[in-house]
């Protein structure tokens, strides 16, 4: 199976072009057979033997770089059965979630390795001496000249937000915000999966002692601030500008989607002071 999930030699450049679109389509059926495997003979043996798959195959991609899609082909394996690993496994994982950051060099495996991060996000969350490195990992992935490393880096951080919320509101806050400051470049739908993913973990914030006011505060303010400013240009009704109103409307949009209850009062508060410049955009 993992020889037929390895991407054709002939694919070299990772893209999101045509030809890998289509074999991708067709390696979901092959995951689904590997899924049924693992119903069979257990998710131990497969574990297992894809870890000594993936050390064959590594070691000859360290020999030859061009040699990626045996390595790409069995990290696929590894996202494909996440959701029968049980969050305590604690054998082959960590073997694994200290591997991955080795193939940051390859665009592919980069790839493939970041949306494993953001698939094993509950059982990061159960060992959580995993989280801060795999997430400099996934975080540098926003930088990467390719575009499809992008969306799995924002992807993947959304996920690891959502599924490791509590420590991450503990111990990582402010480095999350500076990824949020940071991703103003990025295109729209990647800044929301980084708005929603960090909306997660604020709602985390202690609400008694307003923490996690001045945190959702900390989110819309730059966005309230495009919207200010769009509104004072003297080219109001350019393009350019519409789709910096649309963009800052979609991720205030994105904040405000899932807040917990007992922060009620602090969203109408933060939305009472919101509301003119809201008001003045429409």
């Amino acid at each position: 199976l993992k020889g037929v999930m390895a991407y054709p030699r002939t694919v070299q450049q990772f893209s999101d072009d045509k030809q890998i679109g289509d074999f991708k389509r067709y390696r979901y059926l092959a995951a689904d057979v590997l899924v049924d495997t693992v119903g069979v003979i257990g998710i131990k043996k497969v574990l297992g033997a894809l870890l000594d798959l993936i050390k064959l195959e590594w070691n000859d991609y360290q020999k030859d770089k061009s040699r990626w899609h045996g390595v790409e082909a069995c990290l696929y394996c590894f996202r494909s059965v996440a959701r029968k690993v049980r969050p305590e496994e604690n054998e082959i994982l960590p073997q694994i979630m200290e591997f991955l950051p080795k193939v940051a060099a390859n665009s592919a495996l980069r790839y493939t390795a970041t949306l494993i991060v953001g698939r094993f996000n509950v059982w990061i969350n159960n060992h959580p001496k995993f989280i801060q490195p795999l997430m400099k990992f996934v975080v540098e992935g926003l930088k990467n000249e390719v575009p499809l490393v992008v969306s799995s880096a924002a992807f993947a951080f959304n996920y690891v937000c959502l599924g490791c919320a509590e420590h991450l509101a503990r111990n990582l806050i402010k480095p999350l915000f500076q990824v949020y400051l940071n991703s103003g470049g990025l295109r729209i739908q990647e800044r929301k999966e980084i708005v929603e993913g960090l909306t997660s973990v604020v709602s985390k914030l202690s609400i008694e002692n307003k923490q996690f006011l001045q945190g959702l505060t900390e989110i819309i303010t730059p966005l309230a601030k495009v919207l200010q400013a769009a509104t004072e240009s003297k080219e109001i009704h350019s393009d350019d500008n519409k789709a910096k109103v649309s963009n800052a409307l979609d991720l205030i949009a994105q904040a405000f989607l899932q807040l917990p209850e007992a922060g009620a009062k602090q969203v109408a508060e933060l939305l009472m002071k919101l509301h003119p410049i809201l008001d003045k955009t429409m």
